[in-house]
C-alpha cells in the first residue's frame, strides 16, 4: 500500500511539474494565432518574437510582461508608442536582459542569436519617430 501511494505521488508531482514547462508552449501557440492575423509587425521579426518573447508578452502571458509590451495588442499602439516599445524592446534584447535568465534557463531554446537580434533592431529603428 505505501508503494502504491508513493508511486501514485510522484505520478502527481510529475503531472503539476510538466504543466509548468508546457504552458508557455500553450501561450505560445495561442498568441500565435492572434497575432499573425491582424498585425503589422513584418513575418520574420514575429517569428523572433514568437520564439523569445510571446509566451510571456501577451494575453495570458506574464501580466507584467504583458503589461509593457503585449504583441497581440501591437496594433493598438499609436506609431509614437509602437516607437518607443521598440525601442524598449531592441534595448532589452541587445542587452540580453530579455529573455530573463531563469526563462532562458528553462527554454534555452528562446533565446535569440545575433541574427534574430539584428532583425528586432533593424525593425525598431525603423519605427523611431523622426524630431
Amino acid at each position: 500500500m505505501k508503494k502504491v501511494m508513493l508511486m501514485l505521488s510522484v505520478l502527481a508531482v510529475a503531472i503539476v511539474a510538466s504543466s509548468f514547462v508546457l504552458a508557455p508552449a500553450k501561450a505560445v501557440n495561442g498568441a500565435k494565432s492572434k497575432l499573425t492575423a491582424s498585425t503589422s509587425i513584418p513575418a520574420d521579426v514575429y517569428k523572433v518574437f514568437e520564439k523569445s518573447c510571446i509566451a510571456c508578452h501577451s494575453d495570458g502571458g506574464n501580466g507584467m510582461a504583458a503589461g509593457m509590451v503585449n504583441f497581440p495588442k501591437w496594433d493598438t499602439y499609436n506609431a509614437k508608442k509602437q516607437a518607443k516599445k521598440s525601442a524598449a524592446v531592441c534595448k532589452a534584447i541587445t542587452k540580453g536582459s530579455m529573455p530573463p535568465g531563469s526563462y532562458k534557463t528553462s527554454h534555452p531554446e528562446a533565446i535569440p542569436n545575433a541574427q534574430d537580434i539584428k532583425l528586432v533592431t533593424d525593425w525598431a529603428t525603423s519605427l523611431k519617430i523622426k524630431k
